[in-house]
């Protein structure tokens, strides 16, 4: 059986929407060309094919000068699917998959129609694809997963491995390119949950290739198209300077117990603790607003503080319910806060912020300028955790000319008599119609706008939090919600460590208790400037600091920060308040 090897490369943008920086040195070469090297070590790769676009043709061969590689140029452009995949993946760059809509590291710099292209002009049965950007790949292990292909392809159409993005590539076989070019899919497309179609998981059948084990618990990406992984690549080589894939897979262990990042990867910020569903029974929630649903959403009678909803709304008689000052007032946020911790965060091209915090976000009365702001920085990501009933026109217009990434809407229900009950709202069909409405709007038809082209971004992800009022609707509620919007969330309920009332169904924390991952990855700021180490503090209870006095970066790696650290790699969680009942300590 014929195997070659390609690789996808561009000197100039990557897949991600970063810089390329696969000219740039690595110890005595550059990034394509370690990678390249490392991979032409392979003995069951029959040639190393090196795809690059016409105009970049000269400088590729001089970056590969000296290897076996064979270079050819193209004119194909990106992958049908790349606008897509870019924004779906935004949040789960770390892990083989992940994704929303099921999007996998594999997405992200697969092209099936160039793919396809090559293997039929080289005559070949199937072709390992390993990103360009990855200098750490290991020979041994790319060797051991094309034998294993070889041996299961009657039955399998594809080998991949679950590894940290960059240290293997995916097998294809040539049909299966064909068959993805054709219908203009991602190949992690093959492996999505799909209601209509339920399968087996391919992750548990012949196509997935069993790796060690520290393989399978190691984190992190290890290809150099972000300033964050490109620094962990380098570190990883002074320590290692030809590694193989279990020696990385325990260096990363290690370095997720021990390294902090200058600035945490992910910030979620809170604009307002206004919320029109203060009376919710799923989380806490800030200051409730008197509203009347109109018609596209909007709220119609101003602030209310404290108060319940309309007595025109037709709720049952409320469950138990945590009155507001549990979160308290907060804010409105100032939007120089929103600026200076962007500026911050820009540093790195891979920087995340999520607009949520215990309050609505569409109630801030600056949220136009906020995204801007936002992005003029150059963050990489943005996500906006609403529950839709703001989402008026004028919103929905915002959040696409700012090109938000995801849209996620805690509408935890699937019928109007289950949000009442868990919510003390009526407002069920008009967050179902603001759906609709936004949905409408990304595939280029806006409500009393102009038309506009199509866009990839926001992804629309309904949410639901799975607890014993709740949970006979959680089938019903995913799968309808992916055959409408591609994708939905069911989460676990969160008793913010016995604060609130147990409505889970049933206990999902791991058995054995281990270091909190998010201490290392996230924070959370309040709407009145204060930042939290967890955000399970919805009280903001022991504030680390304020940003009033302090920059993001000297707060994230100030004594509070490191003394919580410290205490949970040494296991002692009873050492921080937040942490010594805390069940949520084992999330991504």
């Amino acid at each position: 059986m014929k195997v070659i090897a390609a690789l996808d490369a561009d000197l100039e943008t990557t897949p991600l929407g970063t810089v390329s920086r696969m000219a740039e040195p690595l110890g005595d070469d550059t990034v394509l060309g370690m990678t390249v090297r490392r991979l032409t070590r392979c003995k069951r790769l029959q040639g190393v094919y090196v795809l690059i676009p016409s105009d970049q043709y000269a400088r590729a061969m001089k970056l590969l000068e000296g290897t076996s590689a064979l270079l050819r140029k193209h004119e194909a452009g990106c992958a049908p699917h790349r606008r897509l995949i870019r924004v779906a993946r935004k949040w789960s760059l770390d892990g083989w998959r992940g994704g929303i809509g099921g999007a996998t590291a594999m997405d992200e710099y697969v092209n099936p129609p160039l793919l396809a292209g090559l293997v039929k002009q080289e005559s070949a049965d199937a072709v390992f694809f390993l990103p360009a950007a990855a200098p750490l790949i290991d020979p041994e292990l790319a060797d051991a997963m094309v034998e294993h292909f070889c041996s299961v392809s009657d039955e399998m159409r594809m080998t991949f491995a679950q590894a940290p993005p960059g240290l293997t590539g995916t097998i294809f076989q040539s049909e299966l390119l064909r068959e993805l070019a054709e219908k203009c899919v991602p190949p992690g497309w093959t492996m999505s949950y799909k209601p209509d179609t339920p399968g087996a998981d391919l992750a548990t059948r012949k196509c997935c290739f069993q790796v060690c084990e520290s393989l399978r618990h190691a984190g992190d990406r290890l290809i150099a198209d972000t300033r964050r992984s490109t620094e962990r690549i380098r570190r990883c080589l002074e320590a290692h300077p030809d590694p193989n894939a279990e020696t990385v897979g325990r260096w990363l262990i290690a370095q997720e117990a021990e390294h902090v990042p200058e600035l945490p990867r992910e910030v979620e910020i809170e604009l307002t603790t206004e919320d029109q569903l203060g009376s919710t029974i799923l989380r806490p929630r800030g200051a409730q607003v008197r509203r009347n649903a109109c018609a596209d959403g909007g709220v119609a009678h101003g602030f209310s503080r404290g108060g319940h909803e309309s007595a025109n709304h037709s709720c049952p008689p409320p469950l138990k319910r945590w009155a507001t000052h549990l979160v308290g007032q907060r804010g409105p946020i100032e939007v120089d806060v929103v600026r200076r911790i962007a500026a911050e965060l820009a540093a790195y091209d891979d920087s995340l912020v999520v607009l949520g915090g215990f309050g609505e976000p569409l109630l801030h009365p600056r949220l136009d300028e906020i995204l801007g702001v936002l992005r003029e920085a150059g963050i990489y990501g943005i996500a906006l955790r609403t529950n839709g009933i703001a989402l008026a026109d004028e919103a929905i217009e915002t959040i696409i000319r700012h090109e938000v990434d995801v849209v996620s809407i805690t509408l935890d229900a699937a019928c109007r008599e289950t949000y009442a009950k868990v919510h003390g709202s009526d407002a069920f069909e008009t967050v179902v119609k603001n759906i609709e409405r936004l949905v409408a709007a990304r595939h280029g038809k806006p409500a009393n706008q102009p038309s506009r082209p199509p866009t990839a971004a926001p992804l629309v992800v309904p949410e639901m939090v799975k607890c014993r009022e709740t949970v006979a609707e959680m089938d019903k509620f995913f799968d309808g919600w992916i055959r409408k919007v591609g994708w939905a969330v069911v989460a676990g309920y969160n008793c913010y460590g016995g604060r609130l009332e147990d409505r889970s169904v049933v206990d999902m924390t791991p058995p054995n208790r281990t270091a909190c991952r998010r201490i290392r990855t996230r924070c959370m700021v309040t709407a009145d400037a204060g930042v939290l180490l967890c955000d399970q503090d919805f009280a903001a209870e022991r504030p680390v600091g304020n940003l009033g006095s302090a920059t993001l970066g000297e707060l994230w790696r100030g004594s509070a920060f490191d003394a919580a650290r410290h205490a949970h790699a040494r296991g002692r969680y009873e050492d921080v308040c937040l942490c010594e009942r805390c069940q949520e300590w084992h999330r991504p």
